[in-house]
């Protein structure tokens, strides 16, 4: 899936992204998680990241 440096330089949250896509798995945060949900849309840093940011 990733071999060499690739692998090295990714970010935590690129490689579950890519793990997640390649799995075709949703990217989302499910509904029943309401408290990261709630934590997701309320905190300034992760406003304009996606789930995968708030999860890691």
């Amino acid at each position: 899936m990733i071999k060499g440096r690739d692998s090295e330089t990714l970010s935590a949250a690129n490689k579950i992204r890519l793990l997640l896509t390649y799995l075709n798995c949703p990217t989302t945060i499910p509904d029943t998680l309401k408290n990261l949900n709630k934590f997701h849309t309320t905190t300034s840093e992760l406003k304009n990241k996606d789930a995968i940011e708030t999860l890691v």
